[in-house]
């Protein structure tokens, strides 16, 4: 229904209530009501019933009922502190016809926070299917805490997608599949409309994870790589050359390219810039640095050769990437 069709429905269904269309932010049609004080339970169970009516179909509107108030100067503060936070509070219960907002449900924040380190130790150990049920747990959570940001959460399970992808790589399962889509799955989790679909957007990721772990049999780099390959991520905003770290671990340099190479399907300096600028792409992802600042933050003193690098990598530059991100 357009905004005409949801006026009209309302004034042939609430025949005793003065209807009128109030300009707002954005697209969603808000209503102005007034009705006789006396009348109010008469008018919120008809408008519930309205509510359940028209609930039906994939795609039906979701209503939201800010409380009552008795003089226009208290229409801003209860349009900004109910029915905005209301609108936002439907991401979490998009099943739900209507939300009134005297009828919240009783707060039960998380109280503890997601452990991202067990989480990727079972993706490490092959132990998706315990990644998955642990991330579901999480999300139940959030369900309580309905005044969690919804823009934070989105970020936050984008990150888990990026970091996950890294631990198959240092791993050296073959996620080809999973490193194209995984920017189809940043796409879909931000642009989710509630915490069900983005929840079914992770159990998609973590089904694709469980197909490249079983379909790779659990390869693991041997230790002496894993010791490399993890030094490597903790150092990989300094100045890290093949020399440095062959004299690190008392390696010839030339014997460090070769080993590498025989490990891993790119060449030393290649996997370096790999993690830089997937480190690039996260801190881009967020709005809080400039690109000359995440240029040094990951490890590149020259921000025109980061540029250029990025680009080599993503086929954007990083101011693109950012825009298109966020668009």
């Amino acid at each position: 229904m357009d905004q005409e069709q949801i006026e009209s429905k309302l004034r042939s269904d609430l025949p005793e209530v003065e209807c009128a269309m109030v300009p707002a932010e954005g697209t969603l049609p808000v209503m102005l009501l007034n009705v006789d004080p006396a009348r109010d339970e008469w008018m919120l169970e008809r408008i519930r019933q309205l509510a359940s009516e028209n609930a039906a179909g994939e795609g039906s509107p979701g209503w939201v009922l800010s409380e009552s108030f008795t003089s226009f100067e208290q229409m801003g503060v209860v349009y900004r502190e109910h029915l905005i936070k209301l609108i936002e509070y439907r991401f979490y219960y998009k099943d739900r016809p209507i939300l009134v907002y005297g009828e919240l449900p009783p707060m039960h924040p998380a109280g503890y926070q997601f452990n991202v380190n067990m989480f990727l130790q079972h993706v490490k150990r092959n132990r998706v299917e315990a990644a998955r049920e642990y991330l579901q747990d999480h999300a139940k959570t959030l369900g309580r805490d309905y005044i969690a940001d919804v823009f934070e959460i989105k970020s936050f399970l984008g990150n888990l997608i990026f970091n996950v992808t890294i631990t198959l790589a240092d791993m050296d399962v073959q996620s080809t599949g999973l490193e194209e889509s995984k920017y189809t799955y940043f796409k879909n989790v931000d642009g989710a409309s509630s915490l069900d679909e983005v929840m079914t957007v992770l159990d998609q990721f973590m089904t694709e994870v469980q197909e490249c772990t079983a379909g790779s049999g659990g390869k693991r780099s041997d230790p002496n790589m894993k010791m490399l390959l993890d030094y490597m991520h903790e150092h990989f905003d300094q100045p890290l050359g093949l020399a440095e770290v062959a004299k690190h671990f008392h390696f010839n340099p030339s014997y460090l390219s070769s080993y590498f190479s025989s490990h891993k399907k790119e060449g030393f300096n290649e996997y370096l810039n790999k993690i830089r600028i997937e480190k690039a792409e996260e801190l881009l992802r967020s709005d809080d640095v400039t690109i000359s600042e995440i240029s040094s933050m990951v490890g590149y003193s020259d921000h025109s050769y980061f540029c250029k690098v990025f680009k080599k990598f993503t086929g954007l530059s990083p101011s693109r990437y950012r825009r298109k991100f966020w668009a």
